[in-house]
């Protein structure tokens, strides 16, 4: 994998890693996506039945108000004995709307906003259901990733206090090199 610090005087850091799809890392946070109608990605209903016994979608196809909409979220906490505390499902909406203006301001900003809502610092992000057919599973990581950096910059020069919570964001993607 690859890891990328993205840090200057006025912005809050943010460690954004490009990991291949089958290395693990540990993470408080699990981010998976659902289209409209709130059907999950491929990869990340299978990583619902294969941790969480299908916990996600029973929660996903329950949740009223929530159908999957580009940049909608829904923040569940998990069962006790899953290895991550939250899971956080992003909506992607229609995938013929996809382009990088979305990624990066729809649907990174709502990413960043959600996980910073958690509290915790740490997430796994599985790059799955964009149903972009023109974009690599690792051109969408970096846009994403660029949305995530940019709704956490914040204006901190003045501030007395800078916090030292540096979230950590792992972008699991077929080649991690081609992020």
């Amino acid at each position: 994998g690859r890891t990328e610090v993205f840090d200057t005087p006025e912005a809050m850091p943010v460690n954004v890693n490009f990991a291949d799809n089958n290395e693990e890392t540990s993470a408080d946070i699990l981010v998976v996506t659902a289209g409209n109608g709130g059907e999950l990605g491929r990869e990340a209903a299978q990583k619902d039945k294969e941790l969480f016994k299908s916990f996600i979608t029973y929660h996903v196809e329950n949740t009223p108000g929530f159908n999957g909409k580009t940049g909608e979220t829904l923040t569940l906490t998990t069962p006790p004995g899953t290895p991550y505390k939250r899971v956080i499902v992003l909506g992607t909406g229609v995938g013929s709307s996809m382009n990088e203006f979305v990624l990066e301001n729809a649907l990174g900003g709502s990413l960043a906003k959600a996980i910073r809502d958690t509290g915790f610092n740490s997430a796994n992000v599985i790059i799955d259901g964009y149903n972009a057919p023109n974009m690599s599973k690792a051109r969408i990581a970096a846009h994403l990733a660029n949305g995530v950096i940019g709704k956490n910059y914040s204006f901190d020069k003045h501030k007395n206090t800078v916090p030292n919570n540096t979230p950590q964001i792992t972008f699991a993607v077929p080649d991690s090199a081609a992020a």
